[in-house]
């Protein structure tokens, strides 16, 4: 009885002592019509982009994540294909700094490829690639399937997109929550 009492006590002291975490929030992006397609079966004629950011804030609020921000790039097209990259996947990033997803006052989402400002992040894994570009020659999006399949939109866009909701982090409660009600049950087993 006196060791789950002071596991709980402890469990209670992290909780309240830990700082309030970052969280990474994944946006959504309706990517319309694709500029070329060599594969309509694979890769239809347009896509949904998520790309999930993490700058360390806990507010979706007025936000600017630069490139090197960004965790994970997952893209669906209205054919068969979907595939995701993570940030650990990035091959080519000519700007870190630079930022292609902001967010206004009252956290909606844009997706600006519309500025030739000079950057491009590229990701690339199991020969799957996805870029996002804003430099002369290059295209703002660009997909390439292990296949050799590809699609790309050759004119800059700016996009407002959705938020997808992320964990909250009351999960930590919920759980605390949770482990002390085993807590108990485990007790009223014992007497």
């Amino acid at each position: 009885m006196k060791k789950s009492g002071l596991l709980g006590a402890l469990f209670a002291c992290f909780l309240y002592t830990s700082p309030v975490n970052a969280i990474s929030i994944t946006y959504e992006f309706a990517l319309p019509n694709w500029t070329f397609t060599s594969d309509n079966t694979l890769l239809g004629t347009d896509a949904i982009v998520r790309v999930t950011v993490d700058n360390g804030s806990t507010s979706q609020i007025d936000q600017n994540y630069q490139n090197s921000d960004i965790k994970q790039v997952s893209v669906i097209t209205s054919g068969t294909y979907s595939h995701t990259w993570l940030d650990t996947d990035i091959s080519i990033n000519t700007n870190p700094s630079e930022s292609y997803i902001s967010t206004n006052s009252t956290g909606v989402p844009t997706l600006d490829l519309s500025l030739a400002t000079g950057s491009r992040i590229v990701f690339s894994n199991t020969g799957e690639t996805w870029q996002f570009a804003r430099l002369p020659g290059f295209s703002p999006t660009y997909l390439e399937t292990a296949t050799g399949a590809n699609a790309y939109r050759s004119f800059g866009f700016s996009l407002t997109g959705t938020t997808v909701v992320p964990i909250p982090p009351a999960l930590w409660l919920f759980g605390s929550g949770l482990l002390g009600l085993v807590g108990i049950a485990r007790r009223k087993k014992a007497a």
